[in-house]
């Protein structure tokens, strides 16, 4: 009741000299998000659409043909490719004629390349529909120098009407009336984001907001654990989906960009495997209280900054149809659990089904024996080995096993916690750290293999575990030397708290997990790409980058999640 009074007494009355200061900030925020935080400012409101025919640029297609100034579709999904093109546009509009005569939505997509003999990846692209009554669609470029395009359209368009299109190149998309639009939407938006936070800040401790309350219990391993999954993940999305497959073999830092994933990859093994070792230890609590206490920290969040990026991150493009089409697909993209727009979101959901699960998972690893829990992990993994590596040589593995590669990820993170698997901590951190070498041989010599040493393939089992032990022994020694002390320690015999930047970052990284995309895709990748092309010197680059996103992103999962913590106690 206290905590009601006083959050009350502070949305009353907040000093006006932070209100003006909050309302700064949000409106830049607002600006920034308004002009997609990349665009050309020189020349952010033109009179009208410049456009540019690419048909000087074209290379090929596959399933068209041109004819009469327009490409005519022959086969179902074409695509059309241009190249040579060094130069910056707005986006690519392409215009249909006959659009959608049956009444379904045709994908189109677009892929760019930043110099010669680079493959087209999906990190650089966009994405769009041809809409019923819509002549054309215009997708986005980013506002750096391109080399080449691919333009994709799936669907079978000969049956649907849109048989003869016209893709052309526009100077800018924003306009005057569309860009204040949505710089007043995204300014109320972010004003009340920084308010909620505000208001959140002035009811607790700085030290309280920074690293959360100081608990006797503190596990330090937990918290690196998490940190370097944080880093992983961030470090996987910047290199992996975006730089790893432009590089072939025989250039330079070729065997670089292959050990990195090697290792990195394992980020999602390390998230389940954290979840594992918190959910299932032993408690008396009901299901009830344990969907009460727990389910609601990975779903609220969750559901908040999937708001954010539909409001602030792409609105124009949600509500591009209305209002009412709009928040059908937002609700329709939540609960299907895979968008465009949330690519990374895939793991929540994963996290989510294991939460439900959780406390059933629980009273089944209280009631077995430390080795019968080790017996039951290495059956799901020896069932994973057959299900990912059979089908590599011709063959498949029938047998239906009753929990998922996930499910046994997390109850490796519970067992590796356990004293039956302390004992067997330097013959695991061998078998791990090989996971590491062998995912590395994989992505040298067959690249095309990676779906084996990705996501909860085997050797992401064996590398998270490596990562995993060995972040949990260094937690132990220091807990044990600020415990017991060392020589000259003036710490020995008091409580462990932890270090405040460690339980920080690890405090907030679960908002970064979310964020961290949207910076990336809106800021990092852009400025960075053109850090690379001024300077050419592509590691710094890639560190620059990767040192970038953790840092933004942790600074505004600090603001946003306390935002969401003020609506959240205001509930409660």
């Amino acid at each position: 009741m206290k905590d009601r009074k006083s959050l009350n007494k502070s949305i009353s009355r907040p000093g006006k000299g932070k209100i003006l200061i909050l309302m700064a900030l949000a409106l830049i925020f607002a600006a920034a998000a308004a002009f997609g935080l990349s665009a050309d400012l020189s020349d952010r409101l033109p009179d009208e659409k410049g456009s540019t025919d690419l048909f000087d640029f074209y290379e090929g297609a596959s399933g068209a043909e041109f004819e009469d100034g327009s490409y005519r579709v022959t086969e179902d999904d074409p695509y059309l490719e241009f190249r040579g093109i060094n130069g910056t546009y707005g986006g690519v509009f392409l215009r249909a004629k006959g659009t959608s005569a049956s009444g379904a939505d045709i994908p189109v997509s677009i892929y760019w390349t930043r110099s010669e003999g680079e493959p087209f990846v999906g990190a650089l692209s966009a994405s769009g529909f041809l809409k019923k009554g819509r002549s054309g669609v215009c997708l986005d470029l980013p506002d750096y120098p391109i080399h080449a395009l691919r333009l994709d359209i799936d669907g079978d368009l000969i049956e649907t009407g849109a048989d003869l299109f016209t893709p052309n190149t526009v100077l800018k998309r924003t306009y005057g009336a569309d860009f204040f639009r949505s710089f007043l939407i995204k300014g109320l938006l972010c004003f009340l984001i920084f308010f909620s936070a505000f208001i959140r800040f002035s009811l607790r401790p700085a030290r309280e907001i920074l690293t959360g309350k100081d608990r006797s219990s503190y596990n330090a391993g937990i918290d690196l654990v998490r940190i370097l999954a944080t880093v992983f993940v961030v470090a996987s999305h910047l290199l992996n989906d975006t730089l790893m497959p432009t590089v072939q073999r025989g250039d330079q830092g070729y065997a670089f960009f292959r050990l990195i994933p090697s290792f990195t990859l394992c980020c999602n093994v390390l998230y389940v495997m954290i979840s594992g070792a918190s959910l299932l230890s032993p408690s008396e609590e009901s299901i009830g209280t344990f969907y009460k206490k727990r389910l609601g920290r990975v779903l609220i969040p969750m559901i908040a900054y999937y708001a954010f990026y539909m409001l602030l991150g792409y609105p124009e493009e949600v509500f591009r149809e209305g209002i009412g089409p709009g928040l059908r697909a937002i609700i329709g993209g939540l609960f299907a659990g895979r968008s465009s727009y949330v690519p990374h979101f895939w793991l929540i959901y994963v996290l989510l089904g294991l939460y439900v699960i959780a406390p059933f998972l629980r009273l089944l690893v209280s009631r077995l024996s430390e080795a019968q829990l080790a017996l039951l992990v290495l059956l799901i993994f020896a069932a994973n080995v057959f299900l990912t590596y059979l089908p590599v040589f011709g063959f498949y593995f029938g047998p239906e096993i009753a929990f998922s590669a996930w499910t046994g990820v997390f109850l490796l993170g519970y067992y590796l916690g356990t004293e039956h698997a302390k004992k067997l901590r330097i013959p695991l951190l061998i078998f791990g750290g090989s996971g590491i070498l062998f995912s590395f041989l994989t992505l040298y010599f067959r690249p095309d293999l990676l779906e084996t040493a990705a996501t909860s393939a085997p050797l992401m089992w064996m590398s998270g575990m490596f990562f995993y032990l060995l972040l949990m022994r260094v937690g132990e020694f220091l807990r044990d030397r600020a415990v017991n002390g060392t020589a000259g320690s003036a710490d020995a015999g008091k409580e462990y708290y932890g270090n405040p930047f460690i339980r920080s970052f690890a405090k907030y990284s679960y908002g970064m997990l979310l964020i961290h995309m949207y910076f990336m895709t809106k800021l990092i990748l852009p400025c960075g790409w053109r850090y690379e092309a001024e300077h050419g010197h592509l590691k710094i680059c890639m560190l620059l980058m990767l040192i970038a996103a953790l840092l933004i992103s942790y600074l505004f999962a600090l603001i946003f999640d306390n935002a969401v913590e003020t609506w959240r106690r205001r509930r409660t």
